[in-house]
């Protein structure tokens, strides 16, 4: 949720300044810049942007690096300033990525298992999918700030909740759906992330491996190969140049529900 104080001239200079120009930057035009992007993610008094600012790091991350996972950095929350983050599962030595996260998404130990017992088993491994920015703390700072701020505990469900609502989805999509609806589904979501959403098409900004897709939508390299020559012969799905065309009109009716 953005606030409506935000000053969108001087916060878009965060936005295409990279974390390395940032880190030169005086001290005071750094709080004032990493204040301005929390008021991008959340709405409250000027006391609440000062106490998180206090407790947030910015960090830059690599495309492929491994941001965390079942015992690896239990204890963090994140939130994604820019770029964008798989979230997989690894099931019988395959991978399988449930959601691809996109700016102001917040992931990490919401619950506080990892802070309370420094184990997460059970949490998804965390992949930058492409070179990202992300906003850190650690999970106990957190929870002191939302005690003593209840209204930005709401805006944090409110955040986690859309996630679930997506990876609830994603699930209908995998039990429910023929792989080449699956396809264009993913396609459309990660346009919606990285693309451009056209009156007519949708455009998807690099292109993505048949591998990578499979574990996407949950099924072998192979299965995804035939389904995108299905699809362009049908006209649904184009590769032009570096980038995925998903044609709205002939989508329609898979986009449904």
């Amino acid at each position: 949720m953005m606030s409506e104080r935000t000053n969108t001239k001087s916060i878009n200079t965060l936005a295409y300044v990279g974390l390395r120009d940032y880190n030169t930057r005086p001290m005071g035009i750094r709080t004032e810049l990493k204040i301005q992007y929390l008021r991008q993610v959340f709405d409250g008094p000027e006391e609440l942007f000062l106490d998180l600012e206090k407790i947030t790091h910015m960090q830059d991350v690599s495309k492929g690096q491994l941001i965390a996972g079942p015992q690896i950095n239990c204890d963090n929350i994140y939130i994604l300033k820019k770029g964008a983050i798989n979230t997989y599962f690894v099931y019988a030595g395959k991978k399988i990525i449930v959601d691809t996260l996109k700016p102001g998404d917040i992931f990490g130990d919401i619950n506080g298992s990892g802070a309370s017992s420094g184990t997460c088993d059970e949490m998804p491994f965390v992949e930058a999918r492409e070179d990202s920015v992300l906003s850190i703390t650690n999970s106990r700072s957190l929870y002191r700030v939302m005690q003593k701020y209840p209204e930005l505990s709401i805006q944090i469900l409110r955040n986690v909740v859309s996630r679930l609502a997506r990876a609830e989805r994603k699930i209908q999509d995998l039990a429910l759906r023929p792989v080449s609806e699956r396809i264009v589904r993913e396609l459309t979501r990660l346009a919606e992330i990285n693309g451009e959403n056209a009156p007519s098409f949708y455009r998807l900004d690099g292109i993505i491996t048949h591998e990578q897709l499979a574990m996407m939508v949950g099924a072998t390299r192979e299965t995804v190969t035939k389904a995108l020559t299905f699809l362009k012969s049908r006209g649904i799905v184009n590769i032009q140049k570096n980038h995925y065309v998903i044609n709205k009109q002939m989508t329609q009716p898979s986009l449904r529900g």
